[in-house]
């Protein structure tokens, strides 16, 4: 009975929220205001947007699912669903799940060491972070695959970030249209350039963003 309700709340999701946020995989996040959370349910299904398979309204039930004890990175919530995202060490996983099936748990200890290389959880983009005198310097690089192979639309940004404990902001050297925002929570970089969907990045190009989830791949 409670997964007959979970697919009927979820096939009413979009048809109440028309300007639902998304929890498409390249754009996540749209916000720095994550949480960490644990799953608590035995087995905890994942739902897609609507476009995802070509639906118009309803989020469609995806072949993942996440377990009791799995560590996600939580974001929005609406009509009882939560987009996360889980990211493992051979697989990263985002999509709504069930509100009730999540227990909160403390974010870790502000980050302290923003340098290093950082990569992409999904998709294909890097972040370099180096430390010059005092100050710290961003290169990050985004590219997607456009309407054929030979067409790559790419993305990035250049420039000195400035740190606030776990938050910072950089202003792309060559356009000041480009700000990105960047958080630490434990070993993962968050990024967010301001795109709310996939066309309108000041990063990049269409269907370009550097907004993700960065994992830490080297010195």
């Amino acid at each position: 009975m409670k997964a007959l309700v979970l697919v009927a709340a979820a096939a009413l999701f979009v048809a109440g929220n028309a300007h639902a946020a998304s929890c498409e995989p390249s754009l996540f996040p749209q916000s720095l205001n994550l949480r960490s959370a644990r799953v608590t349910a035995p087995k905890a299904a994942l739902f897609n947007d609507p476009e995802a398979c070509s639906r118009s309204v309803g989020l469609c039930r995806s072949k993942a699912y996440l377990v009791a004890g799995d560590a996600v990175l939580a974001a929005q919530t609406e009509t009882g669903m939560t987009c996360v995202a889980f990211i493992g060490r051979k697989r990263s996983t985002i999509g709504w799940v069930d509100a009730a099936a999540l227990a909160p748990m403390p974010n870790a200890p502000p980050a302290v060491d923003w340098t290093g290389h950082w990569s992409r959880s999904v998709g294909d983009a890097e972040a370099t972070i180096e430390r010059k005198g005092k100050s710290l310097s961003a290169s990050l690089s985004a590219s997607a695959e456009g309407g054929r192979s030979d067409n790559m639309r790419t993305g990035g940004a250049d420039g000195d970030l400035i740190v606030h404990d776990d938050r910072a902001e950089l202003t792309n050297r060559g356009d000041a249209k480009c700000r990105v925002h960047l958080r630490g929570i434990g070993a993962y970089l968050i990024v967010n350039d301001g795109a709310s969907d996939d066309a309108n990045s000041p990063c990049g190009g269409i269907g370009v963003t550097l907004n993700g989830v960065y994992v830490h791949t080297g010195r």
